[in-house]
């Protein structure tokens, strides 16, 4: 009986081992393939940095939007390293506390601890060597003319996609949204830590340029006489448009109140929304343009026709 047992024992294994040595066989030369590009798949993993927004400029080819380099800082606490004066240097390049600092120094995983500055700015940080900050290259939408034509050119998110205006209308046209810049993680699947670095995202992807019919120099006439006029008559908001009738080209279009696309964030929704075009309003007198253009084509009148309407039209008995 003991006998018998032990064999049984023996048979067990031996059927386990044969099993473990045929999986063993089959995931190594049957599926080798399949695992190859599952870790090639893993390695390469796609960055949600998106490539460089085509340009917007005015009918003379001035800038209004444009795509420019920026960077961010990430802290790596376990290999920083910097003396007492290129400590001192880095909290006041950054306008960052001593006590905030030692802070961050404290956690142990990577920090992102300023986003979004200029190439002359990060070049001041690269010159001091410290050791554990990397600098990574971002795209930044600038708008050069402030809040020249903000609500014509809509601004763009932190998730990097139009929100309003041209901007959102033509989205598709601006970006190359189908690329994704491309980084290799660790064997494990994590990014690996990023390399310090000055050069900016490569430029050779941009998306298409928009030229718009609007003229800078009118459209800053239009907005200043815009916005001096809604002060002087206390305007919630208002509107006005400036167009060349032989074509139908808008040269300017103003809206009060205003705001900077660069700092989207720190006005209101309400300030944001392109009102002018989304809303609707009754035409009222505005509609007496049609009806004298009909009556002009038509010529039922002259250029030289006046007319002063003196009636009035009575409606209930107490009006």
């Amino acid at each position: 009986m003991i006998f018998w047992r032990a064999r049984l024992v023996q048979i067990l294994l031996s059927i386990f081992f044969l099993v473990v040595l045929g999986k063993t066989f089959y995931l190594q030369v049957f599926k080798a393939q399949a695992f190859r590009n599952a870790s090639e798949k893993q390695i390469k993993k796609g960055t949600p940095l998106r490539l460089f927004r085509g340009e917007i400029t005015d009918r003379n080819k001035i800038p209004l939007a444009l795509d420019t380099a920026r960077f961010d800082i990430y802290l790596h606490p376990k290999k920083y390293h910097a003396s007492d004066e290129q400590e001192r240097n880095l909290t006041k390049f950054l306008d960052l506390s001593k006590k905030k600092l030692e802070k961050l120094l404290s956690k142990s995983h990577v920090t992102k601890i300023a986003k979004n500055l200029t190439r002359q700015k990060i070049t001041q940080i690269a010159t001091l060597k410290i050791a554990g900050l990397d600098f990574v290259p971002v795209n930044y939408r600038e708008y050069p003319r402030g809040v020249l034509a903000s609500h014509v050119l809509g601004f763009v998110s932190w998730d990097k996609t139009g929100k309003s205006g041209i901007e959102r209308f033509l989205e598709k046209e601006l970006t190359i949204s189908e690329q994704k810049l491309r980084q290799k993680t660790r064997i494990d699947g994590k990014l690996n830590p990023k390399k310090a670095s000055l050069r900016p995202i490569v430029k050779s992807s941009l998306g298409k340029k928009v030229q718009l019919t609007l003229d800078s120099s009118l459209q800053a006439i239009t907005e200043e006489i815009l916005t001096r006029k809604s002060i002087e008559f206390a305007a919630k908001r208002a509107t006005a448009i400036v167009m060349h009738v032989p074509t139908g080209e808008v040269l300017s279009w103003a809206v009060f109140p205003s705001f900077n696309p660069n700092k989207y964030n720190q006005h209101s929704p309400k300030d944001l929304s392109s009102w002018q075009v989304s809303e609707v309003y009754e035409p009222g007198s505005t509609f007496k343009i049609i009806t004298i253009a009909a009556a002009l084509e038509n010529k039922v009148i002259d250029y030289d026709f006046t007319y002063r309407d003196n009636g009035h039209l009575k409606i209930e008995k107490n009006i």
